[in-house]
């Protein structure tokens, strides 16, 4: 007889858990649909892009580097993080929204940028490379 209700009470204990669990399951399920679709949607990532004024610079002709952000935190204040590479790896260099640079021979040099926010987010640019050329000469005059 004492084993009979040992088992009922096993049995009681369960049907109370699997009640339990059937009513948070309930109350998840009607929790779901009454969040606002703005809350399920995702916010856009950051991303970040760059520029460089002029394109096809001359040789020692300065180039300005623009870094234009995309979908920003809302109240956060970016850093950047500017690195360069002529082939031999990228070499940091700090920076603000823009930096000038300067090829004192023909070269290519290739650019990106880390924005960075307080809260854990940043966004590396595609790298962008400029060329220096040399000017072109100015045709000497004919002889009269």
């Amino acid at each position: 007889m004492r084993v009979l209700a040992g088992n009922h009470r096993v049995r009681t204990r369960l049907l109370r858990v699997a009640a339990a669990l059937v009513f948070v399951a309930a109350v998840a399920s009607v929790a779901v649909p009454l969040s606002s679709p703005r809350a399920s949607a995702q916010t856009p990532a950051v991303s970040v892009s760059i520029s460089a004024s002029p394109a096809s610079p001359l040789v020692g002709q300065p180039v300005t580097l623009s870094a234009s952000i995309s979908n920003a935190p809302a109240g956060g204040s970016p850093s950047y993080a500017w690195e360069l590479s002529n082939g031999g790896g990228w070499i940091p260099w700090p920076g603000s929204a823009t930096f000038s640079f300067l090829a004192g021979k023909p070269e290519s040099w290739s650019f990106r940028v880390t924005v960075g926010y307080g809260a854990g987010v940043s966004a590396t640019s595609a790298p962008l490379t400029v060329t220096w050329t040399n000017p072109t000469p100015e045709p000497e005059p004919e002889p009269e």
